[in-house]
This record gives structure tokens, C-alpha cells and sequence, in this order.
């Protein structure tokens, strides 16, 4: 699943412009996840779906056992968990591999493939992995079984802003890399990596699942926009930068998986189209003439000219505060 050519994935921001972020000074380093300014709440969220109550690391897979496999379109494959502390060094270098294989032209377009700091993504003790592997029938050994890994998913639990250098903004599960091995892509395995990210950032009470998009990725734009329903592109990162988040020479694309959030999300969209369809058509009003004016009682009145020629009052309904 090559975001390059099939739009499957996300993709870390490996890249050699200093304003990337991606090391991340996420509160999600320490166990004891002290009050931060993201406020409390937010820390012991954060910090449940890091960390069990004895300090270990959370498996945030096994609640959902039926997701481990995916047997469709002719594959046979397990997903398992991992985390920066326990990956192997085999399994990391495979997944730098895998990305820069898959990426490396991508990056190469805007600010550039940088090994080291890809490496440094993966060796981050904050990060959790979804890990696809495929068991073979070893043709000496009857009895033994080979494992080839075709698949990942790095992911962290965090705030919005973490990818600007800031802890702020809500609750989310961020996706810095969905890859996937080209002779297993378009088997809709992406998809369903996607959706057991999306159970998990639910079941850990997070607010948005987010997704790291380069620049110029829109095969990876209409993967999201086909494949999976509810994304749409984050400017959250307005409210974290000074100056142009084009800068850091990546997009994302989030979607809100609070049910409560959502609505009040939806809400507040439609009073603000409702706001701009209004304006738009006093706008339109005040050009065929339309007059506003105020009477002796302070109310303020639309006064038109009707096709007789005789003025026309109506007392203008503001809305409500």
C-alpha cells in the first residue's frame, strides 16, 4: 500500500525542513504525565491509553480480536501490536525500509527524504504499531512456518498541535505512517489497517483520528475521500502557528470520532452557513434596493419599494444571542 501510487497511507514527515516537528516533546514520553497546558483531563486520557494502571505499556489491539486478521482477497494475515520500546531492531530497519521505498519520491518533491530522521520516528518510545505479518509453509521443514511482514501502521496518542511543535488542541490518535508493501496493496488491507486505527482511538476515548498527508499527496487525498467516509482536510493548525503552516511542507486530514464533539461540531457549521446565507442575501437585498433603518421604538426596519412605488416597512428579526 504505497500512498504513492495507490493513496493508502499517510506518511511520516521525514523531511530536512526545520519546522517539521516529528520527535515529538509530546507529553506521551513520561509515565508520570504531570499537568501540563493541555490541562489534566486531557493528561490522564492520554496517559490511560498510553499506559495500564501498573505503569506498562497498554495493548490497545486486544479488545479487538476479530480486527487481528484479515482474510480477504486471497490473504491470510495477523496484525499484531507493538511499541517503540519493545520493536525489534530487524522490524524497525524493515519499516524504514518499507518507507523510504514507498515514500522517498514523494518527499523528494517538496523538502526531502531524510534517513535519520524517519529512523528517529520509529525509535520513538511514544510510538504504537499495527505490524501485518503473512505465515508461509517452509518447504524443507514441514513443521515450520515462515513469517514475512507486509504491513504497518505507526501511530501515537497525543494533542492536534503536536506535529507544530505545540501541545495544544484536543485529544487524538495521529497516524505518521500507514505502509504497505506493494504486491499487497489494493486488497483493501489499507482500509481495514484505517478502521481498526479508527476503533482503537474510540475505544481510548480519543477525540480525532489524524493523518499526516505531504504535500502534493493527492492520491492519498482521494483515498480517504473514496475509501473511508468523514475526513476532510484540519486547519486546527491555524490556531497553533505563527505564519504559514504551508511551511512545514505537510496537510492534514482529520476526522472526529467523539460522538458529542461531532455534533456540536455539526452545529456550530450549520449556524455558520446559516450566518453566510443571510448575509449573502441582505447583500443581495441592499443591491435591489433594500433600506435598513431604524424606528422610534429602536427596532431596525427593512424598507423596500413595492411595484406600486409605495414604501414597505418590516420590522427585521435579529437573531436571538
Amino acid at each position: 500500500m504505497n500512498v504513492r501510487n495507490t493513496g493508502k497511507g499517510g506518511g511520516g514527515k521525514s523531511g530536512k525542513n526545520t519546522r517539521k516537528g516529528g520527535k515529538g516533546k509530546a507529553i506521551v514520553k513520561t509515565k508520570k504525565m504531570k499537568s501540563t497546558a493541555a490541562g489534566t483531563d486531557k493528561v490522564v486520557q492520554l496517559r490511560a491509553a498510553i499506559f495500564n494502571d501498573d505503569g506498562k505499556d497498554r495493548d490497545v489491539l486486544a479488545d479487538f480480536k476479530p480486527f487481528q486478521k484479515f482474510n480477504r482477497n486471497g490473504l491470510d494475515l495477523k496484525i499484531d501490536f507493538a511499541t517503540g520500546d519493545n520493536l525489534s531492531p530487524t522490524t524497525r530497519r524493515w519499516m524504514h525500509s518499507l518507507c523510504k521505498k514507498n515514500m522517498k519520491e514523494v518527499y523528494d518533491k517538496d523538502y526531502g527524504w531524510d534517513d535519520e530522521d524517519k529512523m528517529s520516528e520509529l525509535r520513538e518510545k511514544a510510538s504504537r504499531f499495527l505490524v501485518v505479518t503473512q505465515e508461509f509453509a517452509d518447504g524443507d521443514f514441514v513443521d515450520e512456518k515462515l513469517t514475512k511482514k507486509v504491513a504497518f501502521v505507526n501511530f501515537r496518542f497525543t494533542l492536534q498541535g503536536e506535529c507544530y511543535d505545540t501541545m495544544k488542541g484536543e485529544t487524538c490518535l495521529f497516524v505518521y505512517d500507514i505502509q504497505v508493501e506493494p504486491e499487497y496493496q489494493r486488497k483493501g488491507l489499507g482500509k481495514h489497517l484505517m478502521q481498526v486505527c479508527e476503533l482503537i482511538g474510540t475505544k481510548q476515548r480519543m477525540k480525532f483520528l489524524q493523518l499526516l498527508i505531504p504535500n502534493g499527496n493527492d492520491i492519498a487525498v482521494n483515498f480517504l475521500s473514496k475509501k473511508l467516509k468523514g475526513y476532510d482536510f484540519d486547519t486546527t493548525g491555524l490556531d497553533y502557528v505563527d505564519g504559514d503552516v504551508d511551511e512545514f511542507g505537510f496537510k492534514l486530514q482529520s476526522k472526529c470520532i467523539d460522538k458529542q464533539l461531532k455534533k456540536r461540531i455539526q452545529k456550530v457549521k450549520a449556524e455558520q452557513e446559516n450566518l453566510q446565507t443571510l448575509a449573502w442575501d441582505l447583500s443581495k437585498a441592499l443591491n435591489d434596493g433594500l433600506k435598513i433603518t431604524t424606528n422610534g421604538s429602536g427596532k431596525t426596519v427593512a424598507a423596500s419599494k413595492t411595484p406600486s412605488g409605495k414604501k414597505s416597512d418590516s420590522t427585521v428579526k435579529e437573531p436571538s444571542p
